[in-house]
């Protein structure tokens, strides 16, 4: 594995330790010079004088006090001046947390450990990789911003953030943190073994989200751990309501996206990409299989909606209440605690190898422009510390502190509007994987692949003939990617 040559010296000079109370660090740098100065001195001495009594022969001598002021030049050390770090952290609207929070919580709880003040901005989802690109481009980096598992590789290939691991490695305690998930996404340029160009501050999953309103008007058993993905396709045909040739009541919804289908097929043994995500891996067997499988439940069983009788629904089929069940990110927790209907999430099913739970992290980059690299570390250092980690003021339902003693505190696992099934979330973090989060993934994934096996979910296109499609295609865009040596 690569290391940049950062010593523990360098990483530590000028930090402090986060929770002395101390502003160190914003000191650092200063060095005191000698300097020859003149200083006007005023002393007091006691003089003799000789006076003559007035009026009398006498003559006497009395003591006086004087002041007598003077010039001296000496020789004295001054400290220089050291400017006060001020770090900028940018981050889209809600992508490492509730902006009111941050700004009222985590950033004044880190000016009075460290007595460095950090401005933040955060501009909405569709407006901020569009200014992350001019500012590298201009020079004009924040120092720290929120990282996506969508583009933490192209930064990290375009060298706009730094690398991390270093800092890892010599601050932290990794046993302390979820380091054993698939963090492939910040991991370059192997999402296996390559070093970390971002660090995770919280983390999503996936989940089985059901209605339970509907499940007990069927007589339906909740899902638990034991389910497999063709117990769930058993349940759906049984949770299905058809009244004539309407369907009033959907079983389930057709595993497809990166979150629900990459799971599936990871989890039968197939693959989106190869491990090195240079070639696209759909026409596996048991990539098509799964595939084939998910447009089943619409075309074959009829116990899903397609994708056009979704988009019929504005706060989709779920939150209609006209959908059983639904494998989706655990942060649909969030936006749908308010609900009125009772619902519960569990395990994501097991698949015919092994089980997976799609998932990834909301994460902090350093950009490399930055002057304050050590303060950015050091605020990303407390925003992962246990006092920032604990307070979760600004964690969505359905996310996760990535500090596990956070994680598993009460505190957290009885949050108001947490779903009762909670825990599985930390049940499967082990078997988290993301959706091969590579350069270029918003084209080749959310458009290309997704574009294409439509075509099958809609029945305009078997499923073999839309695969074969987006390999194609897929394997073009990749073809341009200059890949590290």
């Amino acid at each position: 594995m690569s290391r940049s040559q950062l010593t523990r010296r360098q990483v530590l000079r000028g930090l402090l330790v986060l929770g002395s109370g101390t502003a160190a660090l914003a000191a650092c740098g200063a060095t005191p010079t000698p300097q020859v100065i003149k200083e006007v001195v005023t002393s007091v001495v006691e003089r003799e004088v000789t006076k003559v009594v007035e009026g009398t022969p006498q003559v006497v001598k009395e003591t006086v006090v004087v002041k007598e002021t003077q010039v001296v030049e000496k020789e004295v050390t001054v400290q220089a001046q050291q400017p006060q770090i001020e770090l900028k952290l940018m981050s889209w609207d809600s992508g490492i947390g509730d902006t009111k929070k941050i700004n009222e919580v985590t950033l004044p709880g880190f000016l009075a450990a460290t007595g460095i003040k950090v401005t933040y901005e955060a501009p909405p989802w569709n407006e901020y990789w569009t200014k992350i690109q001019t500012l590298a481009a201009s020079g004009g980096m924040p120092d720290a911003y929120g990282q996506s598992v969508a583009y933490g590789w192209d930064h990290a290939n375009k060298k706009i953030s730094l690398d991390v691991q270093p800092f890892v490695e010599s601050d932290l305690n990794q046993a302390d943190y979820f380091m054993e998930m698939e963090l492939g996404c910040h991991r370059y340029p192997s999402p296996t073994k390559g070093d970390l160009y971002a660090f995770p501050v919280r983390w999503v999953g996936e989940w089985l989200f059901y209605n339970k309103d509907i499940f007990d008007a069927a007589g339906q058993k909740y899902p638990d751990d034991t389910w497999t993905y063709d117990d769930m396709l058993v349940a759906a045909k049984n949770l299905t309501k058809v009244s004539g040739d309407k369907t009033e009541i959907w079983g389930m919804q057709a595993p497809a996206g990166h979150v629900a289908l990459d799971a599936l097929i990871k989890a039968n043994g197939g693959l989106v990409l190869s491990p090195d995500y240079k070639k696209c891996m759909l026409d596996m067997p048991e990539s098509v299989q799964s595939i084939q499988w998910a447009v089943d439940t619409i075309l074959k069983h009829k116990v899903a909606p397609s994708p056009s009788v979704i988009s019929g629904f504005t706060e989709g089929p779920f939150a209609s209440k006209v959908l059983a069940m639904t494998l989706d990110g655990s942060y649909m927790a969030d936006t749908w605690k308010k609900a009125e209907f009772n619902w519960d999430v569990s395990f994501v099913p097991k698949g015919t190898k092994t089980r997976v739970m799609y998932g990834g992290p909301d994460s902090i980059s350093i950009a490399r422009q930055s002057k304050y690299k050590e303060a950015a570390w050091a605020l990303i250092k407390y925003w992962d510390g246990e006092e920032n980690q604990m307070r979760m003021e600004d964690l969505i339902i359905g996310g996760v502190p990535f500090l596990k003693k956070a994680a598993y505190s009460d505190k957290f696992l009885t949050r108001a509007g947490n779903p009762k099934g909670i825990k599985t979330i930390l049940d499967m973090a082990s078997v988290l994987r993301g959706a091969d989060f590579g350069s270029q993934w918003m084209e080749w994934r959310v458009t290309i692949m997704n574009q294409e096996l439509d075509q099958a979910y809609l029945g305009q296109r078997s499923v073999e003939d839309s695969v074969a499609a987006a390999v194609k295609a897929i394997d073009q865009v990749l073809s341009t990617i200059e890949w590290p040596v």
